[in-house]
């Protein structure tokens, strides 16, 4: 599936690996898809937001939502969450 808009902020970020925090980089990135990307669910959902290490592509969390934004929305949303990624990613984990 492809998606319609995407987006993505690179900021940097306090992680806490095995008990070991370090900064790294990470990025926030948005992906908005035409179509219901969950088939099953009865609101649809059609947004996807990741989270990753930038060094390693590791998967920090991510989270769907049932609306489709715009290009517009999709970048307003990316620079609210990286903003305080810290903050989004403890709130997510």
């Amino acid at each position: 599936m492809t998606p319609i808009h995407t987006h993505t902020e690179t900021v940097k970020a306090i992680l806490n690996i095995k008990g070991i925090e370090s900064v790294e980089e990470v990025s926030l990135e948005g992906e908005t898809f035409e179509d219901n990307i969950f088939p099953m669910s009865n609101e649809g959902v059609h947004t996807r937001f990741t989270i990753r290490n930038v060094n390693t592509r590791a998967l920090i969390t991510n989270f769907f939502v049932n609306q489709k934004l715009t290009k517009e929305e999709l970048e307003a949303e990316c620079k609210s969450l990286s903003k305080d990624i810290n903050k989004t990613i403890n709130a997510l984990i």
